[in-house]
């Protein structure tokens, strides 16, 4: 939905030159949002979380269906609620080995995906398509650019519990690095020998999809992903809001620094730092991510070395 807002945000560019009416028809959709929150039902664990006992019965009752046995999983949320309000983490628990690994891993993948150049590049592609010449005008390349990012979020969609998280995030990333690469191959063309760019126009369009696409795959929604998959209950609150500022700080110094470092080292100079970000995810993504498709919670803490609580054996046996 993110990608298919931004497509729309593209799209109104066509009929609106004023940026005020495209701000003003956005504004609709967070309207109509908080509208229709009215009528939905509250979250059963939160209910839970304030002993709204009956409430929280009718909510899970609705959400699974009106025949529907919900009283294992409501006791299953009930017991997950106690031992985290038992086990409330501070931060000095992020020292702790078994949280610290899958928060660095977290980390990682969240602080590199915007280092990768995504919300530099789709902030500005009309400037770049407008440098590089293209045969399209540059409002149009942003609609296609827009609307392949949909379509690669849908086929990621697909593929991430059948391909595993590991394998899409190395696959997503080698496509971003002969994208970016090829695209400030263009710009270098395009400075010192304008013949061969002019041979070539097809091919910031052509970069820029592939470059896209393959951050829809894998890059894009996965980091979040597993995000909500690394981290055990008790810690999940303080690791994600760390993890998710540092996410859009390093987005709001990626965007910030473009068009300065633009001026410094040339456009082809910013794609090839992009390249190099993207090189250093491959590796981090071979050598340090752990697969978490079809694993449980206790498995995947298991795996950083946490061991489980005796009531959770308990329990399974």
């Amino acid at each position: 939905m993110v990608f298919v807002g931004i497509s729309f945000a593209y799209c109104l560019g066509l009929p609106f030159t004023n940026f005020r009416w495209i701000g003003l028809v956005c504004a609709l959709i967070p309207c109509l949002c908080s509208f229709l929150m009215i009528f939905c039902k509250e979250s059963p664990v939160y209910l839970l979380s304030k002993g709204k006992f009956n409430e929280a019965v009718e909510a899970l009752q609705f959400f699974r269906g009106k025949y529907s046995d919900t009283s294992g999983e409501l006791e299953s949320i009930r017991n997950s609620l106690e031992e985290s309000f038992s086990r409330k983490a501070k931060l000095s628990d992020l020292k702790r080995s078994y949280n610290l690994k899958p928060f660095l891993m977290a980390l990682g993948l969240m602080v590199l995906q915007q280092f990768l150049g995504i919300n530099a590049v789709t902030f500005n592609l009309a400037s770049i398509f407008e440098k590089a010449g293209s045969d399209l005008s540059p409002s149009i390349s942003s609609i296609i650019i827009g609307l392949t990012q949909v379509g690669g979020t849908i086929v990621g969609s697909l593929l991430m519990d059948r391909a595993g998280r590991k394998p899409l995030l190395i696959i997503s990333v080698s496509f971003m690095i002969v994208s970016i690469a090829a695209l400030g191959l263009f710009f270098f063309f395009l400075e010192n020998n304008a013949s061969v760019a002019a041979n070539n126009g097809w091919l910031p369009l052509a970069s820029l999809i592939l470059y896209v696409v393959a951050y829809a795959i894998g890059c894009g929604p996965i980091p979040w992903l597993m995000m909500g998959e690394l981290f055990s209950p008790e810690i999940k609150e303080i690791a994600g809001s760390i993890v998710t500022m540092s996410n859009w700080t390093s987005a709001f110094i990626t965007t910030l620094m473009f068009q300065p470092l633009q001026m410094v080292i040339h456009d082809y100079g910013v794609y090839w730092m992009f390249c190099g970000f993207c090189i250093m995810k491959l590796v981090f993504c071979i050598l340090y991510v752990y697969e978490t498709k079809g694993k449980t919670l206790q498995e995947i803490s298991a795996y950083f070395g946490k061991l489980q609580p005796l009531s959770e054996m308990a329990s399974q046996e």
